[in-house]
């Protein structure tokens, strides 16, 4: 493999994830594959019927789609191939099924006489007029656009197109749209070897005519006209778009289940509480440890700073409406008062007990201001088809005049799945990252989901408290750097560097392995937050950080001006670490190989080494 064809394929596998992660699941459809593993084709059957018209470029020798949704829905399909074996194969069929109208000519973005060149085996039946096989032999057939063929046979619309026409997709598909027509579903395949630009504008063209991609299937897409795709949407819940899955009705007051997971949360939990309960249908706080939690945790799984003695208090003293269900191990059937796992069976607790109309996760040091947090209760009561909310975070560092931000944060970290439509038959399905699957297992981000870009146009932002005390950020490093998985072992020594001391001014976040830097603050912040460091700061002066050496270095002239470069390079560092991961893995493969033949050769040479000693060792 050549440089170039290696680059080549490389940027085709990139482009092809970037339109992958553009489909969405949409079991209202009814997706389902017609026809055989070679010829069929994925589409809605739930929308189909016997008044649909369908065209179909490209027949070859298998019409098992075309026959197949004639036989089960009763549509009538046009089909077009001017290549020879086609006809013979096509014709007969034509003749016996009324329905199957089949015309032997090509489609093009406009009428005219092409060649069609042969492929280079000649067992397969495919030509090309873009001779994507770069073969000799050609024949000339007539070919037609689709407005011209949709006049001619007089057909003001069309429901379905289907294109399989070696590499002409793209001049018909961007033809069809410039003029206009809009098939309530389009399945083309993208013939190989194609170029990445190609693809991609040939797949971001149907997008933005208002289509929704819908399934994959090897190199056959099929997308489905989005007015279609949302009311397929609201039927599949069996109610239309005033009345959801979780039953609220439009217009009606939201019930908000707020789900807690806590261990050591003072001074944080009275206050979190608070903020939360005028808001509440009902808060379930889960408390206490998972196994990677032991270094900070009593030895029967529970909070050692006071926090369960502290939520009980709340219970007993500022719950006169009974809102606030404390959940620990024991309660779920753990004896020895430890939770399992790592935080996924935390959020179940609290999600298996939630009865509102909508589960927002709450971290015990997450705030939200009060009008910010109505504004988002009015989105919901005016729209029940919200199925997700995420929120963009200010992660808030040693003071309330000071936050973090970095190369960690900007690469889609700073943004929090946290609000989720809930209901019967809902599951929570994964705490990292929060994931809530309806009763149909469909991930709720998948429907309408409010992102956190939007909310923060408005000014909604979930306000992190996660660096601002010692003692918090002591016992988080120490957790994360027990916990396997996300490969901190590091965490505690920079707690001690990074925060207590500032020792690493451009590695302030506590995911360390990216630069991050600090920045003044002179926004609001929650009316709660600000009375608990009024507290602390009359009562418990010693649990706050000194904030003099961050004076101290946010004055210093040097700083500002690391930060911008900082700034200027991470777009340069994303861009490289895109291109050195698929590097990183073909120098790997390809030194195995290297090291393989390598050793291979000096068998080789050590064998003939020794056959050639020997046979000078033996008499003449």
């Amino acid at each position: 493999m050549t440089l170039r064809s290696w680059a080549s394929a490389f940027a085709l596998r990139r482009a092809r994830r970037w339109v992958l992660r553009r489909v969405r699941a949409r079991p209202g459809l009814g997706l389902e594959k017609i026809g055989t593993a070679y010829g069929g084709w994925v589409v809605p059957t739930r929308l189909m019927d016997g008044t649909w018209v369908c065209y179909s470029g490209g027949v070859g020798e298998d019409a098992s789609f075309d026959l197949g949704i004639i036989e089960r829905f009763g549509c009538s399909v046009f089909a077009f191939d001017p290549t020879p074996r086609a006809i013979a194969f096509a014709e007969p069929l034509a003749a016996g099924e009324p329905r199957f109208v089949f015309v032997p000519v090509g489609l093009w973005s406009s009428d005219t006489t092409l060649r069609f060149y042969r492929p280079r085996n000649p067992e397969h039946v495919s030509h090309s007029v873009v001779n994507l096989q770069r073969t000799g032999e050609w024949f000339e057939a007539p070919c037609r656009s689709v407005s011209s063929l949709m006049a001619e046979l007089g057909h003001p619309s069309i429901d379905l197109l289907k294109v399989d026409i070696e590499g002409a997709e793209h001049a018909v598909i961007a033809s069809v749209l410039e003029a206009g027509i809009r098939p309530r579903v389009v399945c083309f395949e993208v013939d190989q070897p194609v170029g990445p630009l190609r693809f991609v504008r040939t797949i971001r063209r149907v997008l933005k005519a208002g289509y929704d991609l819908v399934a994959v299937d090897g190199w056959n897409f099929t997308f489905v006209r989005q007015d279609e795709t949302r009311a397929a949407d609201d039927s599949s819940t069996g109610a239309g778009a005033d009345q959801p899955e979780s039953g609220r009705a439009a217009g009606s007051d939201p019930r908000i289940t707020f789900g807690v997971i806590v261990l050591n949360g003072e001074p944080f939990t009275r206050y979190t509480l608070r903020s939360l309960y005028p808001f509440a249908h009902e808060i379930v706080v889960v408390e206490g440890a998972a196994p990677a939690a032991h270094n900070i945790a009593t030895a029967d799984g529970h909070s050692r700073d006071g926090t369960l003695a502290e939520l009980r208090r709340f219970k007993a003293e500022e719950d006169p409406e009974g809102k606030v269900t404390i959940v620990t191990a024991e309660d779920d059937g753990h004896v020895d008062g430890w939770w399992q796992g790592e935080k996924d069976e935390q959020s179940r607790a609290y999600a298996k007990r939630a009865t509102g109309d909508y589960l927002w996760q709450v971290d015990i040091d997450e705030f939200y201001r009060a009008e910010e947090m109505a504004r988002v209760v009015d989105m919901l009561r005016d729209d029940s088809t919200i199925t997700a909310v995420t929120f963009k975070q200010l992660t808030f560092w040693g003071g309330l005049g000071y936050r973090t931000d970095g190369w960690y944060l900007r690469r889609g970290a700073t943004y929090y799945h946290r609000l989720f439509r809930w209901g019967p038959g809902y599951e929570y399905a994964a705490h990292r990252p929060p994931t809530v699957l309806d009763s149909r297992g469909r991930d709720l981000r998948d429907g309408h989901w409010i992102s956190g870009e939007r909310l923060a146009r408005q000014g909604i932002h979930l306000y992190h408290y996660s660096l601002l005390l010692p003692k918090q950020v002591i016992e988080k490093c120490d957790y994360y750097g027990n916990l396997t998985r996300l490969k901190r072992p590091a965490a505690v020594a920079w707690a001690q560097d990074a925060f207590l001391r500032l020792g690493r001014p451009y590695r302030v976040h506590n995911v360390y392995d990216f630069p991050s830097w600090l920045e003044r603050y002179k926004g609001p912040h929650p009316e709660q937050v600000t009375r608990m460091v009024e507290d602390l700061a009359a009562d418990r002066p010693g649990e706050l950080r000194d904030t003099a050496d961050i004076e101290r270095l946010l004055s210093a002239w040097w700083y500002p001006l690391g930060r911008q470069l900082l700034i200027l390079l991470e777009p340069v560092d994303r861009r490289i670490r895109a291109v050195q991961r698929p590097l990183v893995r073909f120098g790997r493969r390809n030194g195995r190989r290297a090291r393989r033949l390598a050793r291979r050769v000096l068998r080789k040479a050590v064998r003939l080494a020794r056959r050639l000693a020997g046979e000078r060792a033996s008499p003449s």
